[in-house]
């Protein structure tokens, strides 16, 4: 249900998350989209794991100062959320700024890196036996140095080591 007044949009959806998604997706968003002027803002959401806030926060270094895009690091049950935002004029326009630092944090963040925007840490690694070792060779891996260059400062080590134990 759609309800316009004095210029402003109310949408009222239902509650099962698969019918409201399914309805976002393809009622809701190219609705709004018709009615969009100016520049859009895209963001993109990558997930951290292993590490502390403040130990991410060092190893993104100055891209957490650039203009475009904007990077918000934040604290969330299920690891550290790096949070890539940019406005454009279109979607595509800003995916564009997004895509070569999103590339420059996996590089930076290698396998303490599991996941992007809605996915999820049961979606991802599941509670099989088989990906509990999958996960463990990961922390394994980040704790020997395996980490690219870029993030072994003496600062990220420790807070590593200090996340490992």
């Amino acid at each position: 249900m759609v309800v316009e007044k004095n210029g402003k949009i109310i949408v009222a959806m239902p509650g099962p998350p698969r019918e409201m998604r399914a309805m976002w997706e393809h009622e809701v968003i190219p609705r709004l989209r018709g009615r969009v002027k100016g520049d859009v803002l895209v963001t993109r959401v990558l997930k951290i794991t292993g590490l502390a806030e403040s130990a991410v926060d060092e190893m993104c270094g100055d891209l957490l100062h650039g203009r475009s895009p904007t990077i918000g690091v934040y604290a969330k049950a299920d690891g550290i959320h790096l949070r890539l935002g940019a406005k454009a004029a279109n979607e595509a326009a800003a995916y564009q700024i997004i895509s070569p630092v999103e590339q420059q944090l996996r590089r930076i963040f290698g396998a303490m890196l599991w996941g992007a925007d809605d996915e999820t840490s049961k979606a991802t690694w599941g509670n099989s036996s088989a990906t509990t070792a999958s996960v463990s060779r990961r922390w394994s891996r980040a704790r020997a140095g395996c980490l690219p260059a870029a993030s072994r400062t003496p600062q990220a080590a420790q807070a590593t080591s200090a996340a490992a134990s």
